[in-house]
């Protein structure tokens, strides 16, 4: 009698236990699914620009979210340099003249459209935690190179002591009959940069690939609100090389590693 007495018991404390742990279960992934979608925008620091994007995110589940991105990156040569004109301006009258990037050929933009997930590695503590996932997309990346053009020095003599200094704003043609290389690469006969508009009518695309992976840091007491810090690597690929600079090699790929910080929230 004790013995079915004992067993009854046990089953009643073990039916209860189960129908606690479902309770708690059933906690947690309610608390994971309160929110259904986010929204983040951010700024991005790499090793090779600099780029805006934002990030707008399906909740799967507890420790899963869907993502889509645009961006727009500026994309630099790592051996650009910004400098100043060494022409002599008191003589020819320029007085503001723009720095320049020597041996500059083209400027490089890119807009971004990705997919992919945030995947929680470690769930942050209920306060001043910090939430640890891992991010990793890819997508299109559309490509856009801009001539870079300089204000070259053009000199007349009128006399023995008279001379007449024209600016002439060109961009860089390697033609050995009728271009400009010796001039635009001459550091003595550039003025300066010319106005940043010169150039978008010649703006060329080129598609290409887009692929990142990063350590996404989230932190913060309350969970509708997003501050977080990205690290990772990505990489962009296009159909053909990209003449940045004029003096160095061209390629059809760009790797870089990059730090960001988001803000957004969650509903």
């Amino acid at each position: 009698m004790r013995i079915t007495v004992f067993f009854l018991l046990l089953m009643v404390f073990s039916n209860a236990t189960y129908a606690q742990q479902r309770k708690v279960k059933k906690e947690i992934e309610k608390k994971g699914i309160i929110y259904n979608k986010e929204m983040t925008f951010g700024a991005r620091l790499a090793s090779n620009g600099w780029s805006l994007y934002m990030n707008h995110g399906k909740i799967l589940n507890i420790r899963k979210t869907r993502l889509w991105m645009i961006e727009i990156a500026d994309i630099k040569h790592p051996k650009e340099k910004k400098q100043a004109a060494d022409f002599n301006l008191a003589i020819s009258g320029f007085d503001s003249p723009r720095d320049f990037f020597y041996g500059k050929q083209n400027e490089f933009f890119t807009i971004r459209a990705a997919f992919g997930y945030k995947k929680n590695l470690a769930e942050k503590a209920k306060k001043n935690g910090v939430n640890v996932a891992l991010t990793y997309m890819g997508g299109i990346s559309l490509g856009f190179l801009k001539p870079y053009y300089l204000d070259l020095a053009y000199i007349s003599q009128l006399n023995d002591s008279t001379f007449i200094v024209e600016a002439k704003s060109e961009r860089y043609d390697d033609n050995p009959e009728s271009g400009n290389a010796q001039k635009f690469l001459n550091w003595y006969e550039i003025i300066g940069a010319s106005r940043y508009s010169k150039g978008f009518s010649e703006i060329r695309p080129v598609p290409g690939a887009f692929v990142k992976l990063g350590l996404n840091f989230e932190w913060g007491s309350r969970d509708a609100f997003i501050t977080a810090l990205e690290a990772g690597v990505a990489a962009d690929v296009y159909y053909r090389n990209i003449p940045i600079m004029i003096d160095q090699p061209q390629r059809p790929f760009f790797i870089n590693a990059y730090i960001s910080f988001e803000l957004g929230k969650r509903w």
